[in-house]
């Protein structure tokens, strides 16, 4: 389990298809994993292909004035 962007507990599953490709799935929606093990100095990581969120989810959008620009 995972909290997630709306603070809900969400199973997370992996599943390896016939050729091989890793996906990460989700109740909202699945990625696969397109780079595994980036070595990063507090572990591994792995680059997805997608981002993982809900598609209600509003981004919030930065407001600019005259003095930004």
């Amino acid at each position: 389990m995972i909290e997630t962007l709306k603070a809900e507990p969400n199973t997370v599953t992996i599943s390896i298809d016939d050729d091989d490709g890793i996906f990460i799935n989700t109740p909202i929606n699945q990625a696969e994993v397109i780079i595994a093990d980036v070595l990063a100095s507090n572990g591994v990581a792995h680059v997805i292909d997608q981002v993982l969120i809900p598609d209600e989810f509003e981004v919030p959008v930065a407001s600019t004035t005259e003095e930004d620009v």
